[in-house]
């Protein structure tokens, strides 16, 4: 699975969840999507809904004084840019969040809505500071808020590599109060730390918690489950789950790239050209640009696939550029498959030192091997296969940074233990 992948699927039920009341919490002019919505798709419909929603905060938040309509305007931009890949989206929360915590009085501010971006852009310090400004107001915060908090630093511990803190923090939620989006992240925590089969059933019981449960939320539902049998190495399991998600909410490019991707590991090369070139058209996103290219590779068109590669590579230093956080560990996946080892080592540390979880190590480790410093990718592979990310992923770059060492017997040892965890792992 891409790195970075399983963050943006817990950004995006986060918004699933919100939904019904997005507002309470999110800037300014009204940034369009990269390709007009699809209002005849679901997908397209919450977009739409979301732009009028803009159009009418915008027009109320002309008060100078009035943060709390800055704060919803704010939230709404986080919300549609987690729909639509769109960076300009959060560009706009942001404005509108820095006016709002600009007019608001002391110990107050958006701080609901600025948790919610900044974990959306993998922003975890700002993220643990407007946690900790919320757990200090002087009323106490009703149940639901300090369970929701609680549950936020264990993200932000989840994604700072410290497991058992985000165990505690999630239990600790829990015993004040239990909804579906705390069901789910216990769901993501049991998928990376090697429970896949408790995963899959919390993500049920997640599902049936919800008690009106919308149609983008089970769609979520429905692609984490795929994700899960994706690293597996069940693909035509996981296309199963990615065709139900899709069915559930129609129109949802990263329901498709996902599909697409899966295709291309089934070989079914020709359906995943068709529904990427359809999710870029949609997104303009340079990680489906290079996806493209290395299914066109498949398909022996190596001149468009080397096209793709550069429109992908000048979209990535712009995104690095504005989003800086949100963009290493997608971005490392570009820079590890071209000759600028340096380059690409300075991406992968910067993206450890934003959020040093597993996905980010792995990468790590990759980049180390890029860039010729065997040693230090042999330490890294061996302090994450201690640690509690269990993912076949951790084997396979433990495998060639001992292969990089000349260590046959270790090569073989995590080949083994590799495939026993995903029998495509070595493909």
């Amino acid at each position: 699975m891409k790195l970075g992948a399983i963050a943006r699927v817990l950004a995006i039920v986060f918004l699933a969840l919100a939904a019904p009341a997005l507002w309470r919490n999110t800037s300014l002019p009204t940034p369009r999507s990269p390709m007009p919505a699809q209002p005849k798709t679901a997908w397209g419909q919450s977009v739409a809904a979301l732009d009028r929603r803009i159009v009418d905060l915008q027009g109320m938040a002309q008060e100078p004084r009035d943060w709390l309509r800055l704060e919803q305007l704010a939230s709404a931009h986080t919300a549609r840019g987690k729909l639509t890949g769109n960076y300009a989206d959060f560009q706009a929360a942001q404005r509108a969040l820095e006016q709002a915590f600009g007019i608001a009085p002391r110990g107050a501010g958006p701080h609901l809505a600025q948790i919610t971006h900044s974990f959306g852009v993998h922003r975890l310090a700002d993220t643990e500071r407007a946690v900790e400004a919320v757990e200090g107001y002087a009323l106490p915060n009703p149940p639901e808020t300090r369970a929701e908090m609680l549950a936020y630093r264990g993200d932000v511990a989840f994604y700072s590599g410290r497991y058992g803190e985000a165990e505690r923090h999630y239990g600790a939620a829990d015993a004040i109060a239990t909804d579906p989006g705390q069901i789910f992240r216990r769901a993501i925590f049991l998928s990376r730390t090697g429970e896949p089969d408790k995963a899959k059933l919390l993500f049920t019981q997640a599902e049936k918690a919800m008690r009106f449960p919308t149609a983008q939320f089970r769609s979520t539902v429905e692609m984490q489950r795929g994700i899960v049998d994706l690293d597996r190495g069940r693909y035509a399991e996981a296309l199963a789950q990615f065709d139900r998600a899709e069915a559930l909410f129609p129109g949802h490019w990263l329901i498709a790239e996902h599909r697409a991707e899966t295709l291309a590991l089934l070989g079914r090369t020709a359906e995943s050209e068709t529904i990427y070139r359809a999710v870029i058209a949609q997104t303009h996103a340079p990680e489906f640009m290079d996806a493209l290219a290395d299914v066109l590779d498949q398909r022996g068109k190596a001149a468009e696939a080397k096209d793709w590669r550069n429109r992908a590579h000048g979209l990535w230093l712009e995104r690095m550029r504005r989003f800086p956080e949100a963009t290493y560990g997608h971005a490392l996946d570009h820079w590890l498959a071209h000759d600028d080892a340096r380059t690409t080592l300075m991406i992968a540390r910067a993206n450890v030192k934003a959020r040093p979880y597993g996905d980010a190590q792995i990468g790590l480790v990759r980049a180390l091997l890029k860039a010729g410093r065997t040693d230090e990718a042999l330490a890294t592979a061996n302090a994450l296969r201690k640690s509690r990310w269990k993912v076949a992923d951790v084997h396979v770059v433990s495998a060639e940074a001992c292969a990089a060492a000349g260590d046959k017997g270790c090569v073989a040892a995590e080949q083994a233990l590799a495939l026993a965890m995903n029998p495509h792992a070595l493909d």
